[in-house]
């Protein structure tokens, strides 16, 4: 377990969650919508029992470390660009740009409607985010394979379209944070 990590030093309010509970509500939120990337890395969780999982809350001042992956979902092809998240994924920074971009250009509407279906179901208490289930990692081994190779900050796990929603929302409201799971190994 890496407890020296600036991740790790980062969230807030850290407390240990087992390895069942962990996996328990990831298999809960991903019921009926996995793709199989995502399949396969929850399988890589199940098989590893070297991996620590946590819950917290990951403040809003890190958003612009995250890195998500690639995304296809609704791609056009023959438009540019072809996919909302290009292959080996992109900051988070850029994504919040993009999606901006997208959604007042009727891009990518079945992700853009995801982002805001997602967006719809967060619930802020207390100036904290708690969008059901979100986790996060800074080690490349256990995150989502499309990430790519090539980058190097905190990867989210799953949640891809509640995550942009969540960095819409906090630009026009004052939001502290929000609640995240955090696996490390």
């Amino acid at each position: 377990m890496n407890t020296e990590s600036v991740l790790f030093k980062s969230v807030r309010d850290l407390v240990q969650v087992s390895r069942t509970e962990f996996l328990d509500k990831w298999s809960k939120d991903e019921e009926g919508k996995a793709d199989q990337a995502m399949k396969d890395l929850l399988l890589l969780h199940r098989s590893r029992e070297d991996i620590s999982y946590f819950s917290g809350i990951f403040p809003t001042s890190r958003l612009y470390d995250l890195i998500l992956p690639h995304h296809a979902e609704g791609q056009e092809d023959g438009k540019s660009p072809d996919r909302p998240i290009q292959a080996g994924g992109d900051s988070f920074q850029n994504v919040i740009t993009n999606f901006k971009f997208y959604m007042a250009n009727s891009r990518f509407p079945f992700c853009c409607g995801r982002v805001t279906e997602c967006g719809s179901k967060l619930v802020l208490v207390d100036e904290i985010i708690d969008p059901a289930f979100i986790w996060i990692t800074d080690e490349r081994s256990i995150a989502n394979a499309d990430h790519g190779t090539n980058q190097s900050g905190v990867f989210i796990g799953n949640g891809l379209h509640r995550m942009i929603s969540i960095g819409l929302r906090s630009e026009v409201e004052l939001v502290q944070g929000f609640k995240v799971y955090f696996g490390t190994a």
